[in-house]
Order: structure tokens, then C-alpha cells, then sequence
């Protein structure tokens, strides 16, 4: 038979929490594991190369030495529910998986809040295999980082970059999938609020958190790929938004710039969402302005910002970040 082109946009995504970091699970291959409507969907191979030049009589490099193999999938997928309040969505083995811990209380809500430690119940690493089209290529160990991301016009995106160990490229057909469920909003009718007061409800485009998780590769003589699995060791959460400068002669606008000069904290919050089975709530206690871009939109004058999430006290830890479906 004549071989024909691979289509690019035949993707699917499976992905199974192994019950120990670093052992590989193994899929159904039934569709019950690729519940996730995935944009940007890439495998990224990031094979260590060991260059062999060696002195002898010749310049010529010798054979190359294929070492440590790791590789990444990245891609995004819409914030959407797809569980009732109280029971995990599709997308929170995701979310435990970029070192967030979760709380659920039956019936009422499932809490995300940044975790301390891999001994904490959910640090749990996965197996992941991309679909392409007749292929699918998979990372097992795989832990990674989350980027939270709204701006009118477009539904809200969670995106993902995971690291692992590689598995290999094998030949597998795409499965017939039942997607996740749940409604699908533009990110609009926000309820966005920075600081208190008349000036708290700015007037932004879009809103970024990003956890910046510092993933790093367990090394393994153990491991015929050299790599046992990732872990996250540090995390350096920020919030990027873009409101309107604004003044008023009563002083009731927001003062970025004396906020960045003072290291003012600024709580800020935002709900998705405009239904009761479509909210999800984000709540950054202690926001400091790090730096302001001299920006414009539309011809109006606006604040680049970008805030470091930090602790809500210097007491307290592991809840510079909260994410809430009630």
C-alpha cells in the first residue's frame, strides 16, 4: 500500500496518574483516557547528544553518543467544568500533576492551592501519550507547569507544558473519544477585582497566571533513558494584567506606580464564569506589582503589569494561589 501524508490536526491526548512516580502506566486504549479537547497539541524530543571528539590524527568526529532522553507535551485546553461541585473534573490529574494540591469537599467544592512537598496526597506523576493521527508518542514521570489564561473574545485556556521520560513512538490508531463535558464561555462578564475601594474594578483585556513551576529530571543510572522521573522543586507564581490607566481628580483610580514604588500587596480576585455550574473562582491574596510597561490599546493608554503572587502572610505559605469550583 501507498504511503500517505499524516494530518495534523488528528491529535489526542491520554493521560493516566501512575500510581508511582516514574513507573509507567498502561493505557485502555479505549478512549476513556483522551478526554481533553486539546489546541497547540506538540511533542517536543530533547535527546542529550554527547559530542565524541576525541584527539587523534584526524579533525573528524566520531559517532555521537545518545544519552539522557527526555521529552515534553505541550498544548491547551479550555477552563471548562465537566464535573459537579465537589467531584474532580477531567483536567485536575492536570493540575496535581503542575503541584497543585487538591481539597475536595463532597458536594460543596474542589480547592487547588499550591503544594509544599511530593509527600503531599495528590503530587502525582503521569503517563501521557500524544495521538498523531496513526502514531502516538508518550513521556512517563511527567510533571510540569500551568499557565491560566483569559481575554475577551476567546474562552479561558489552561496551558501546559509537562516534561518525562520518553517512551518511544508506536504505531496505534486514534480512538473514539467521548470529551469532557461541560459549557464552553467566552472570557467575559468577569467579576475581576484589584485591591478595594472606588478603583478596584479596573478595566482589562485579559488576565494571565502563570505558576512558573521549576521542573526538574530526576537522574537514573537505573533508567536505560537515564531519567527516573520530573519533580517540581521550586515555583514562582505571577499574575500579568492590563487595565486601562485612568484618572480622577477625586484620586479614587488605581495608582500602579506608586504600588511598584512602595511594594504595595494587592489582593486580587476573578470568577470565571456567569453560571453557577460554569464558575471557577481564582484568589491571589498578597499581589506585588513588579514592573509596569508603558502600554496602549486601541489608542488608549494602558498598564502593562506584571505581580509576583506571594504568601498571604509571612507566617503562612502555600496559598499564594487558589483555585475554587463550588
Amino acid at each position: 500500500m501507498a504511503l500517505g501524508p499524516m494530518l495534523a490536526r488528528r491529535r489526542e491526548l491520554a493521560v493516566k496518574q501512575e500510581a508511582v512516580n516514574g513507573t509507567a502506566e498502561t493505557l485502555l486504549h479505549d478512549g476513556t483516557e483522551s478526554k481533553f479537547r486539546i489546541y497547540d497539541a506538540k511533542f517536543v524530543t530533547e535527546i542529550g547528544i554527547f559530542e565524541r571528539i576525541t584527539q587523534r590524527f584526524t579533525l573528524s568526529r566520531l559517532t555521537h553518543l545518545v544519552t539522557m532522553k527526555p521529552a515534553r507535551i505541550q498544548f491547551k485546553i479550555e477552563l471548562r467544568r465537566s464535573a459537579g461541585a465537589g467531584v474532580e473534573d477531567e483536567w485536575g490529574k492536570l493540575l496535581t500533576a503542575c503541584g497543585m494540591f487538591l481539597t475536595t469537599v463532597a458536594v460543596t467544592n474542589n480547592k487547588y492551592t499550591p503544594f509544599k512537598s511530593l509527600t503531599d496526597q495528590n503530587a502525582k506523576a503521569l503517563t501521557m501519550w500524544l495521538y498523531i493521527d496513526s502514531v502516538r508518542l508518550g513521556i512517563a514521570g511527567a510533571m510540569g507547569n500551568v499557565k491560566f489564561m483569559g481575554k475577551v473574545g476567546e474562552p479561558m485556556f489552561m496551558e501546559f507544558d509537562f516534561v518525562g521520560r520518553f517512551l518511544g513512538i508506536v504505531e496505534d490508531a486514534l480512538n473514539v473519544v467521548t470529551h469532557e463535558a461541560g459549557a464552553v464561555e467566552a472570557f467575559q462578564g468577569v467579576a475581576l477585582v484589584y485591591g478595594t475601594g472606588a478603583g478596584a474594578s479596573v478595566i482589562a483585556s485579559s488576565v494571565e497566571l502563570n505558576m512558573n513551576n521549576d521542573v526538574q529530571l530526576r537522574d537514573s543510572v537505573s533508567q536505560a533513558e537515564g531519567i527516573h522521573s520530573a519533580i517540581i522543586t521550586a515555583r514562582r507564581p505571577e499574575l500579568v494584567i492590563d487595565p486601562e490607566l485612568q484618572w480622577d481628580t477625586a484620586g479614587s483610580e488605581q495608582d500602579f506606580y506608586s504600588q511598584l514604588s512602595n511594594g504595595t500587596a494587592i489582593a486580587v480576585t476573578f470568577r470565571k464564569g456567569a453560571l453557577a455550574t460554569t464558575t471557577v473562582d481564582f484568589n491571589c491574596p498578597n499581589a506585588q506589582v513588579t514592573s509596569i510597561s508603558d502600554d496602549e490599546r486601541k489608542g488608549m493608554q494602558v498598564a502593562g503589569i506584571t505581580m509576583a503572587l506571594n504568601a498571604s502572610t509571612d507566617a503562612l505559605g502555600d496559598d499564594e494561589v487558589t483555585v475554587t469550583k463550588t
